[in-house]
C-alpha cells in the first residue's frame, strides 16, 4: 500500500499544526506561570492605606441623643418636704458642673428655721438678763 502523493501532504500539514498548536500551548502554560508567579509576589505585599489623622476643630460639636440607666437602683428619699417653685431647666437641655436646675420651695423648714431663730433670739436675751 502506498499513500498517494496528496496524502502525504495532508499527513504533513497535520503533523505540523499539532506541532504548531503544542508549541503554542507550550508557550501559554510558560507565560501563564509566570504571570501566576508575579500575581503570588505582589499578593505576598499586603495593601496598605496610610491615613494621618488630626484633631477636628475646638468649634465643632455633636450633641446625640441618649439615655442613662443605673446598674443598681436605691430608693431616695428627701430629708425636707417642698415644692418645686421655679425650673431653670428642661428635659433635654445642655447643663454644666453648677448650674442651677431649679428651685424648691420649703414652707415647713422655712417655719422651722424661723423659729430656731426666735428661739434663738430668746435665748440671747435671758442670756443677757442673767447676773
Amino acid at each position: 500500500m502506498s499513500v498517494s502523493r496528496k496524502g502525504r501532504i495532508f499527513i504533513i500539514l497535520l503533523v505540523a499544526v499539532m506541532v504548531a498548536d503544542i508549541g503554542y500551548l507550550l508557550g501559554q502554560r510558560a507565560s501563564n506561570g509566570v504571570r501566576i508567579q508575579e500575581d503570588s509576589v505582589y499578593s505576598r505585599v499586603p495593601d496598605v492605606a496610610l491615613v494621618l489623622p488630626k484633631p477636628a476643630p475646638a468649634t465643632v460639636t455633636m450633641t446625640l441623643p441618649g439615655t442613662i440607666s443605673a446598674w443598681y437602683e436605691a430608693p431616695i428619699y428627701a430629708q425636707v418636704s417642698g415644692y418645686v417653685q421655679m425650673w431653670y431647666q428642661d428635659y433635654g437641655a445642655v447643663v454644666k458642673k453648677g448650674d442651677l436646675l431649679a428651685e424648691i420651695n420649703t414652707p415647713r423648714l422655712d417655719a422651722e428655721y424661723a423659729q430656731a431663730q426666735a428661739d434663738l433670739k430668746v435665748a440671747q436675751a435671758k442670756y443677757g438678763l442673767a447676773p
